[in-house]
């Protein structure tokens, strides 16, 4: 059984960037400075974390016989001069996809299917073992997993 625990956190602080300012224009030419200043400008820094620890628990005892823990992190600082900060909810989808894929990767490194033939004999068997296989062979037919394409259940 899998079992584990996700976390995400989202900090933001103040922070101040140095900008360079025109104070002075040249009268012929409007677009050339002749005088820069350094100014501060108020910004806001965000850190938006997503901690993720994924066990791998045996159903008959409890012990664990795999464990990862995985972490990503987004720090992005805004300011009024910038146009662009990605949303938290677009950075917690990206890491958590590419964390379940890391998973997948470590639990079943090879993606494939494979096609599996019955022999679907009873010969020999016992009159009561004849039924249950039976139903099984039915089951395996109309099994909609066994019959998934490859990389979907």
């Amino acid at each position: 059984m899998l079992t584990g625990t996700i976390r995400e956190s989202v900090e933001e602080t103040p922070v101040t960037e140095k900008r360079k300012r025109c104070t002075e224009y040249d009268p012929a030419d409007a677009k050339k400075c002749l005088k820069e200043v350094n100014v501060d400008i108020r910004c806001r820094r965000r850190v938006a974390t997503l901690a993720t620890t994924i066990r791998l628990v045996a159903i008959n005892d409890g012990s664990i016989r795999w464990s990862r823990p995985l972490n990503a992190r987004d720090q992005q600082t805004w300011c009024p001069d910038r146009d662009y900060m990605q949303s938290v909810d677009n950075f917690i989808a990206g890491a958590l996809r590419g964390q379940v894929q890391t998973i997948r990767g470590e639990l079943a490194p090879n993606n494939y299917t494979l096609d599996v033939r019955v022999d679907e004999s009873r010969k020999g068997l016992p009159k009561p073992a004849e039924e249950a296989f039976k139903q099984a062979i039915r089951q395996t037919k109309s099994d909609q997993a066994a019959h998934a394409p490859a990389g979907k259940p």
